[in-house]
């Protein structure tokens, strides 16, 4: 789906950080996704969940193995209504990059 936002897009700041274990908002307006990047910091597996501000589960505990380095693309970006929320399994234990846009206002 192509979908447009009608009041201009910024670029999410792509800086590292270690994902959180409860859910958090990262963005909290429509966002597009174009790249995420995540490593398991640890010796044991470990899973990650990807959802949008309106609560649609895009990955759902997703395994990830231990020092295992995942990184998904979309091309033509993966729309996220209402934000992005990522979130682990335990705190501090996956670091996370991505690059997105989101809506303006």
């Amino acid at each position: 789906m192509n979908q447009s936002f009608s009041t201009g897009t910024k670029e999410v700041s792509p800086a590292a950080y270690l994902l959180p274990d409860t859910a958090g908002i990262q963005t909290t307006k429509d966002t597009w996704l174009y790249q995420l990047h995540l490593s398991n910091e640890t010796a044991g597996a470990l899973t990650f969940t990807l959802k949008d501000g309106a609560g649609l589960i895009l990955f759902d505990t997703v395994s990830m193995a231990a020092s295992a380095v995942n990184i998904y693309n979309w091309q033509e970006g993966l729309y996220l209504k209402d934000g992005l929320n990522i979130f682990a399994q335990t705190a501090a234990s996956i670091t996370c990059q991505f690059r997105a846009m989101r809506a303006e206002t």
